[in-house]
């Protein structure tokens, strides 16, 4: 194989990192509907792309790379009036990165894939949606695998005080990998007119929320509403698990409660992909139609292999997102062998015949918070059910088990924000608009808090409740990973994960102990309280 050719093997692999992981953890969705010619597009017959020059540190700059593939570098800046144009002085870029004028530019804010800047940028100006910034802080982390990663964080009253409840789309690193997520608000007790939620951004992130909805339920008496892996939403008896057990033994005091006791392992000390199982069994099942309901989050193993990623791209990141967005495309196998390699829950149930057959599986992103979902089981459930859950060590915290009987299914009720106060107790009508409007993102940074309130649709009853929230979140770019790129570790990741994950478990198993206290002493501010 001739340099070149191996020169642009990596470069196409490279290109498809960010569909792998994301820091609050996971997977991709729906790519934007960005209108492109097959002239505008790089292809690898064109020659390899080289990096942009450095960028400075100390004075202003903007880099905004366009769905053509040319990047504007901007050291003077404004939008028109109308949010549609950048007037900007600097100089203009090719595909190949080699430098093509310089001076006075007018720019479509349409047309721009995603920008780098080293200047907060109003959230009401579009353009703060799509910067990723870069402002050269570290925050109180040890480096760059330490810091908190937040995603936009929900706390919502457990009757006694706002509790952390939610983190939304934390599967959406990139504005192509937009999606929507449900998370069930198990333990919330609001009460009034009014439902109050806290919406915080504590990591250095920006957050673009499109959409945002409480979704209530009627709460029966002996009943709970349970979400599937599906989206649907069915009112359940609750049947407790009679045992428990994992490697290390009984763990049913873990989980049968959702009340953080949660039980967790350490991952392998050889192989950050070794498995392991948990068997559970429950008796005198009633019902026909049954679901495993399991509660949980993820570790910060998968944010530790997420940040290592960040090493690995150094300053190429902002590029290569642009060139995702651009071409409108995941290269699935790469994003496949990775989550492959780690893995989901997987579910398993026992069958008449004394065959183990799947149930399905569950990934949930977020290391945050803790959430409650229903995977259906494929058989009728009658008296006695085994079933086992396969799962990756060290990867999974779980708070909960039990199994849901499945009686009704439900419509929710839908309520949209109906007020907003910002830090100082002031009403906010444009942070209001931008999250009723659909066509636009409500736009947050690190340190912002906003609290919310929906009208109750009967305080004189209780509901259970559930958030639906859609959008995604930018990683500010952090100087530390700029130390270790390493374009070779970063293909070897892509391509062979299995290896990979073997070579990293030596460096994960030394900070695994204090990795925990290290990721939430880093948060940007402790708001809830």
């Amino acid at each position: 194989m001739t340099k070149s050719s191996f020169t642009k093997i990596l470069a196409i692999m490279v290109l498809s990192w960010f569909i792998i992981l994301s820091s609050c953890s996971g997977g991709f969705i729906s790519p934007l509907k960005v209108k492109f010619t097959k002239k505008m597009v790089h292809s690898e017959d064109d020659g390899s792309i080289i990096n942009l020059p450095p960028s400075s540190k100390s004075n202003p700059f903007l880099n905004i790379h366009m769905n053509s593939g040319l990047v504007y570098r901007l050291s003077e800046w404004k939008m028109s009036d109308d949010n549609l144009l950048i007037y900007g002085n600097g100089t203009l870029f090719g595909i190949n990165r080699a430098q093509i004028s310089t001076g006075d530019f007018k720019i479509p804010t349409e047309k721009v894939s995603i920008a780098e800047s080293n200047q907060l940028i109003s959230r009401l100006n579009p353009l703060s949606a799509l910067t990723v910034l870069s402002l050269g802080l570290s925050m109180a982390c040890l480096d760059g695998k330490t810091c908190f990663g937040s995603c936009p964080t929900f706390y919502v009253s457990d009757g006694d005080s706002l509790s952390l409840m939610s983190e939304g789309f934390s599967i959406s690193t990139n504005p192509i990998w937009e999606s929507t997520d449900i998370d069930a608000l198990f333990n919330a007790e609001p009460s009034g007119d009014e439902i109050h939620i806290r919406l915080t951004n504590e990591a250095l992130e920006t957050h673009n929320i499109k959409t945002l909805r409480l979704l209530a339920f009627p709460k029966e008496k002996g009943k709970r509403v349970i979400r599937t892996v599906y989206d649907e939403f069915y009112q359940s008896t609750i049947i407790l698990p009679a045992t428990c057990k994992a490697e290390e033994g009984d763990i049913l005091p873990e989980i049968l409660f959702f009340d953080g006791q949660e039980r967790f392992s350490k991952a392998g000390d050889d192989n950050l992909a070794e498995k392991e199982y948990i068997d559970i069994s429950f008796e005198n099942i009633k019902s026909g139609s049954s679901a495993l309901i399991i509660g949980r989050r993820q570790s910060l193993l998968s944010t530790f292999i997420y940040y290592k990623i960040l090493d690995y791209m150094g300053e190429d990141r902002v590029a290569d997102m642009a060139r995702l967005i651009r071409e409108e495309k995941m290269v699935s196998k790469s994003r496949q062998r990775l989550l492959n390699t780690l893995g989901a829950i997987e579910v398993e149930v026992l069958n008449e015949n004394g065959d183990w057959i799947s149930a399905g599986s569950d990934f949930e992103a977020g290391p945050i918070a803790r959430d409650v979902v229903g995977i259906p089981l494929p058989i009728q459930t009658k008296g006695d059910v085994k079933i086992r859950l396969k799962m990756t060590k060290g990867l999974w915290r779980i708070d909960l088990i039990a199994l849901a009987e499945l009686e009704d299914k439900l419509e929710p009720i839908s309520i949209e924000a109906n007020r907003v106060e910002n830090m100082k107790m002031e009403m906010d009508d444009d942070a209001l608009r931008l999250l009723l409007n659909p066509g636009e993102y409500f736009t947050t940074f690190g340190g912002d808090q906003f609290d919310l309130y929906f009208t109750n649709p009967d305080k004189s009853r209780a509901y259970e409740w559930f958030l639906e929230s859609s959008g995604y979140y930018l990683e500010w770019h952090r100087d530390v990973w700029l130390k270790d790129k390493n374009k070779i570790k970063l293909a070897e990741i892509q391509a062979f994960p299995k290896l990979a994950l073997k070579k990293l478990a030596h460096e994960y198993k030394e900070i695994e102990e204090e990795f925990e206290n290290l990721f939430w002493s880093s948060k940007y501010a402790n708001t809830a309280n």
